[in-house]
């Protein structure tokens, strides 16, 4: 079956037929993610710091593996909180890709459809790490079979750094449709996407390719306008103090955080959720 790529500038086109969209997902994205950011600073803002200044010296194992433990149960529910977000906006990128007209919320809702779009973004998110883990595993193995030769370890090693984001991104690739696909068929499927993305791997990773240059330039075009108001405002980009909530929360740090979450974010992530969403859509028209 043909697939153009057209199907990358869905988000342009949902940006400029509907714009009060983009208010109630900043709404939505200000809320979750901005809630998520400020209980891991609360809960582990001097663990991260910490092993942030490592990096500048000498690492201690036992003390970075403290200060991870520390660390991780906020990391957990920041990213249960993030995926959470991001499912809520998918399905009303969905409702708007698939033709629903009642967008009195901005297409908003949470139901089923949400939970089981979260279920999926936290299986992908397990199945990256786990594919990343076990190659740089390999990897490292590979390495430390070649004694005394510095460059041929340091080469089994950037191999697979190569292997695992290649190996990521066609995964990924595959799977883009399992979301929007779940959503369309009310139910629960993570690996159909295989299916429907059999044989148009080039056209999908093209149209990808272009929606995630587009909304690069439109973060980097955002992120221009940001540090304008903040010079202009508070002489500069804040540098945060995660160390506790309350030197977090200064004023120029709570309007990056406005700026970022309430206004860049839904635009970027209508226009790479939009995406693979165009692209279920004419598969789904020509597998009818």
């Amino acid at each position: 079956m043909a697939l153009s790529t057209d199907f990358a500038f869905e988000g342009f086109r949902i940006i400029r037929e509907r714009p009060k969209l983009i208010a109630f997902w900043g709404m939505v994205i200000l809320f979750g993610n901005g809630l998520s950011t400020l209980l891991v600073v609360a809960m582990a803002g001097q663990a991260l710091t910490s092993i942030q200044t490592m990096g500048t010296q000498k690492i201690d194992p036992s003390l970075l593996a403290t200060l991870l433990e520390q660390a991780m149960p906020a990391l957990v529910i920041g990213t249960l909180l993030n995926t959470l977000t991001s499912s809520v906006i998918t399905a009303a990128i969905c409702r708007v890709a698939l033709g629903e007209e009642d967008d009195r919320m901005g297409f908003l809702k949470f139901g089923m459809r949400e939970v089981q779009l979260t279920v999926i973004g936290l299986v992908l998110l397990v199945m990256s790490i786990v594919v990343a883990v076990v190659t740089l595993m390999v990897a490292g193995l590979a390495s430390a079979i070649v004694p005394g030769d510095d460059i041929g370890q340091k080469f089994f090693l950037g191999l697979g750094f190569v292997v695992a984001g290649g190996v990521i991104v066609w995964l990924r690739l595959r799977l883009s449709l399992n979301c929007v696909q779940s959503f369309d068929e009310k139910r629960l499927d993570l690996f159909g996407s295989f299916a429907l993305t059999r044989g148009i791997f080039r056209p999908l990773l093209a149209g990808y390719v272009i929606s995630t240059v587009m909304g690069l330039i439109v973060l980097l075009l955002c992120f221009k306008v940001i540090d304008a108001v903040l010079t202009l405002g508070f002489g500069g980009i804040p540098v945060p103090d995660s160390n506790t909530l309350s030197a977090f929360m200064t004023p120029p740090t709570i309007v990056y955080m406005i700026m970022v979450y309430g206004v860049t974010s839904p635009l970027v992530t209508a226009i790479w959720l939009g995406a693979p969403a165009a692209a279920y859509r004419t598969l789904r028209s020509d597998r009818r």
